[in-house]
């Protein structure tokens, strides 16, 4: 996921959700067994602190890289709150 906005722009408590894009798991929340304090599988919350770094993006990968798929997503402007 890339995250863009002016530099050092807070960015802490974005939530960004881990949805399967194929197979029978199709459209649900993908697991990782996780079960951190606060953890939910298939959700991450940008940690409190967080800011934009000076060059103004933010790069969040997933340290998986079998069973992987290209998906069509939406801009979060495209998207409703709540």
């Amino acid at each position: 996921m890339e995250s863009a906005g002016p530099g050092d722009s807070v960015i802490c408590g974005a939530k960004s959700t881990d949805v399967e894009g194929i197979g029978r798991s199709g459209g649900a929340l993908n697991t990782d067994g996780d079960f951190a304090t606060g953890e939910t599988d298939g959700e991450f919350v940008i940690p409190a602190g967080t800011r934009l770094p000076a060059e103004g993006i933010l790069l969040i990968a997933d340290a998986t890289t079998s069973n992987t798929a290209a998906v069509r997503t939406r801009s979060a402007s495209a998207r409703t709150a709540g």
